[in-house]
């Protein structure tokens, strides 16, 4: 479960980051239209007040003049506001890739945790599961184990011997040598 969790975190890191991204190209783009539209309106100011006071009114001289001066404000403002943009851009895409690297480290942990408790076995056989001393049954998923308990055993069955119990009438049918199939029983009483 914390696995899948945090390949999910993962999967929701990649897209935020992905999101920031667009959106801080966005944003950028968006404060780069400004700063164009505000230098064409200082261009449009300075060519407005660059006419000579002489052709024109003093009053609408002024006016012109003042229009500049705040058309050269907004461009500075414009300016100012695209760099603010493209630092909380470059903010915003930083958090989101530390935040996918933190998601991808604690995957990477998890997925290691788990290949740490991977038994492999050293030779081709059977498993036996080891019993539970405590309660009397298989080790089963979420028993609390300590240092010493086997968990797992591989018997050697090239060593294993087997007792069996024949019917009256298989008597004279199995002789030394012949190939048989036996079928462990724990409780053969039962």
């Amino acid at each position: 479960t914390t696995l899948e969790e945090r390949r999910t975190a993962v999967r929701r890191a990649d897209s935020a980051l992905a999101e920031a991204r667009a959106e801080a190209a966005a944003s950028l783009e968006e404060a780069d239209r400004a700063v164009e539209r505000a230098r064409i309106a200082l261009a449009k100011a300075r060519l407005d007040a660059g006419v000579p006071e002489s052709v024109r009114a003093r009053v609408e001289h002024a006016r012109y003049q003042l229009a500049l001066t705040r058309a050269g404000a907004a461009h500075e403002s414009a300016i100012d506001d695209r760099g603010a943009a493209a630092a909380r851009g470059e903010s915003e895409v930083r958090i989101r890739s530390e935040e996918l690297a933190r998601a991808r480290r604690k995957l990477a942990e998890a997925e290691g945790g788990i290949d740490a408790l991977r038994l492999v076995a050293p030779r081709a056989g059977i498993a036996v599961l080891a019993e539970n001393p405590q309660e009397g049954r298989p080790l089963q998923p979420g028993d609390t184990l300590w240092v010493g308990l086997p968990v797992v055993s591989l018997p050697d069955l090239s060593r294993m011997r087997v007792t069996a119990m024949l019917s009256d009438v298989d008597d004279g049918l199995i002789e030394v040598g012949a190939a048989v199939r036996c079928v462990l029983d724990i409780y053969p009483e039962l």
